[in-house]
C-alpha cells in the first residue's frame, strides 16, 4: 500500500519522497512501542513510589530504547502526580 502511496503522491506533487513515508512509519512504530507503557507511567506518577518510577523507566530505556524511544508521560503530567516521581522519570532519563 504504501508504494501506492508514494506513486499517488508524486502524481500529484511531481516530487519523490519515499524517503518522508519510510521516516514517518520508522517514526510511528518506534512510537507505537512506547505507547502501551505510558498508562503505567501516568498511574505511577500517582500511586507508586519514586524508585519503581525510576526502575520502570530504565527498564524501558533498557528494553525498547535507547534510540528512538521516547520517554514521555502521554500528552501531559496528570494533576495528582506526585513531583519526586516526575523528577524520578527525568533521572531515569538522565542516568541513561
Amino acid at each position: 500500500m504504501i508504494p501506492d502511496v508514494i506513486e499517488v503522491d508524486e502524481f500529484k506533487t511531481g516530487r519523490r519522497r519515499e524517503g518522508l513515508y519510510f521516516g514517518l512509519i520508522a517514526f510511528g512504530q518506534n512510537y507505537k512501542n512506547s505507547g502501551s507503557h505510558l498508562n503505567a507511567i501516568q498511574t505511577m506518577f500517582a500511586f507508586g513510589t519514586p524508585d519503581e518510577v525510576y526502575n520502570y523507566c530504565k527498564k524501558l530505556i533498557r528494553e525498547i530504547g535507547p534510540d528512538g524511544f521516547i520517554l514521555q508521560s502521554e500528552c501531559d503530567i496528570p494533576t495528582n502526580a506526585k513531583l519526586e516521581n516526575v523528577q524520578a522519570m527525568v533521572s531515569a532519563a538522565r542516568d541513561s
